[in-house]
């Protein structure tokens, strides 16, 4: 009786959690790379103090993810065959996510960095840094010509996990209050965190590599279906059968992503405390290492399981990382080719090729020898690239089916996320916010006025070269205003000679010469 429902619970398991798995190993292990790279350090100088932040960035790749998996299921498609269908310049999508991933190779660099620095701490003195860098890279190609290395998703996975209750026995020596932890879900900005905030938007929750999540989703339908016997259309009934399970897979991961980043946020707080130093003090990668070595020394052969289990986190994040991105952006030149009708080329060739562009992108990297420096940088730039994809997203949303659509929560979440992510990033470069933002402003009221212009009588005359003498008057008075506007609302920037103005006082004039024309 008791096999019988052990039986039935299995396979009630195994049609409900159809998508469940990968996803969720994914997220883990993005947790331990984020978590040592970012939240260590940002524990060390502000605390708690951004918690807030990192729930924020979670819900955001919740949602970013979420509308990933709802395009694939309701349309068969991977996110990447639909960057060459979106509105605007020819192939610009493409384009944007193969500079976006070459760009996110420094960082895998920096990872490369990263384990043999921590592998140099576990056997002291013997080969140098870079040696150790040449030496993980290689051994990386070489694992990738088998089919090994993708049980290193499952080995992380698990290490994760084993570091995650180290942390907990670590971290119940230290006196957290309550109040601690609440204070950080005050909204609060503490200052010179801007690059900080950048940092977790970009790292916390894994990057740009959420968008490979459409791959595996796609070819895990494709399983059920032919597991299915075929019996499973990609339509309606599909796609609400699968979505659920699609949520939950990705609901527990980024559950586990917050909590393993809480932790390792607390870890940097609790080591900036044991060595008396004050926070927001300079913190280099060898002050960090140390500091956490020392708190997991009160555990038997603790600092010598820590340097071994980072070491392989990140041997890991870059086998997997390099592999990943190589299939997505072959896909993605096997789709552009194939829509511009030229000849096809061997998947095979392209993904050799951009292995080894990625081998000296990451060969770039380990020269620079920055990994902290290196890894905060990117993550930088691809919260900002998150933002534009977070946009992209929203418009493929209009796109779906009716079933398929999101809800206006998720828009919410989505926007929010896309906007605050471009806005921090714009906030890093002081003059945007001296001069740019009331620049944008300005302009931005010229937009709403040509808007409305565009919807009247008189456009549509002058468009089709119907327009008479009242039509030129009222398009003259309106960008000659525009024009004037544009003078007085200029900036003015101090320099030598008095300074100059920024304006856009030229583009009612353009606008008018345009309409005329």
């Amino acid at each position: 009786m008791n096999e019988s429902r052990l039986s039935r619970f299995r396979k009630w398991f195994a049609n409900t959690f159809v998508f469940f798995g990968p996803g969720l190993l994914l997220a883990i292990t993005a947790a331990g790379e984020a978590g040592i790279t970012e939240a260590i350090e940002i524990g060390a100088h502000y605390g708690l103090a951004l918690l807030l932040v990192v729930i924020i960035t979670l819900l955001f790749k919740y949602a970013f993810t979420n509308g990933i998996a709802r395009y694939t299921l309701a349309t068969g498609h991977t996110i990447f065959d639909a960057l060459n269908k979106l509105p605007g310049p020819k192939n610009w999508g493409p384009i944007l996510v193969i500079v976006s991933y070459c760009l996110e190779m420094f960082a895998i660099g920096a990872m490369v960095l990263f384990a043999a620095t921590f592998l140099d701490y576990l056997i002291p003195g013997v080969f140098s840094i870079f040696l150790l860098s040449i030496t993980i890279l290689v051994a990386a190609l070489s694992l990738l010509r088998t089919h090994i290395f993708h049980k290193f998703e499952k080995i992380m996975a698990v290490i994760v996990l084993v570091m995650g209750v180290s942390m907990i026995i670590v971290l119940s020596t230290f006196p957290f209050n309550f109040e601690m932890i609440t204070s950080g879900l005050i909204p609060n900005i503490p200052k010179g965190s801007e690059t900080a905030i950048l940092a977790i938007l970009g790292v916390v929750g894994s990057g740009l590599n959420l968008m490979l999540y459409s791959v595996w989703l796609k070819e895990k339908s494709d399983k059920a279906e032919v597991e299915g016997g075929g019996c499973y259309v990609k339509n309606e009934a599909f796609f609400k059968r699968f979505v659920k399970s699609v949520n939950l897979d990705i609901a527990l991961g980024f559950a586990i992503v917050a909590l393993v980043t809480f932790g390792f946020m607390c870890l940097g707080y609790a080591g900036f405390a044991v060595s008396f130093m004050p926070h927001g003090a300079e913190l280099n990668l060898d002050i960090l290492i140390t500091q956490v070595l020392y708190l997991f020394s009160s555990i038997p052969y603790g600092t010598y399981f820590f340097l071994l289990f980072v070491a392989i986190i990140f041997f890991g994040s870059v086998v997997i990382g390099i592999d990943a991105r190589a299939k997505a952006l072959t896909r993605v030149v096997v789709s552009m080719r194939s829509d511009a009708g030229k000849e096809k080329i061997k998947s095979s060739r392209i993904y050799q090729l951009f292995i080894w562009l990625f081998v000296v992108i990451i060969f770039l990297s380990i020269l620079i020898g920055e990994p902290m420096a290196i890894i905060r940088t990117s993550a930088v730039i691809c919260a900002l690239l998150f933002g534009v994809f977070g946009f992209i997203l929203i418009y493929l949303n209009t796109r779906l089916p009716d079933y398929a659509r999101a809800s206006r929560l998720w828009m919410l979440a989505i926007g929010i996320g896309s906007v605050l992510s471009v806005y921090v990033a714009l906030l890093i470069e002081g003059s945007f916010l001296e001069f740019g933002l009331p620049l944008f402003e300005s302009v931005l009221v010229c937009s709403v006025v040509f808007y409305i212009f565009c919807r009247t009588k008189t456009f549509e005359r002058m468009a089709s070269g119907k327009s008479n003498i009242v039509d030129k008057f009222w398009v003259i008075f309106i960008f000659g205003i525009i024009s004037i506007y544009g003078t007085y609302s200029g900036i003015t920037v101090a320099g030598e000679y008095g300074g100059y103005i920024l304006n856009f006082r030229d583009l009612g004039a353009i606008c008018n010469t345009f309409m005329e024309g």
